[in-house]
């Protein structure tokens, strides 16, 4: 028999593979992108705060599903001449 601790971990990290594997697929979207300024992702995509905190750091905006009339994410890329290296 499972006990709820290992339950729980299964669900949490299920859940954080999910925002890795979408984390991921955005990632590469935006290394490809170059003629686009805007990533629009579906609504029930989810993300860890971490990431999109990180995203804002770098000059990234987003738009949460929530706040959005469409009911999707939006990631505004930061122009190409303002991407400064962090090194």
């Amino acid at each position: 028999m499972y006990n709820e601790d290992q339950v729980e971990y299964a669900l949490k990290q299920r859940q954080r593979q999910v925002a890795w594997d979408n984390e991921k697929e955005l990632l590469t979207e935006i290394q490809y992108t170059t003629t686009k300024a805007v990533i629009v992702k579906g609504g029930s995509k989810i993300y860890s705060q971490e990431f999109l905190d990180t995203l804002d750091t770098y000059g990234g905006t987003i738009f949460k599903p929530e706040n959005m009339s469409d009911g999707k994410w939006q990631f505004v890329l930061p122009k190409l001449g303002s991407v400064v290296d962090a090194d």
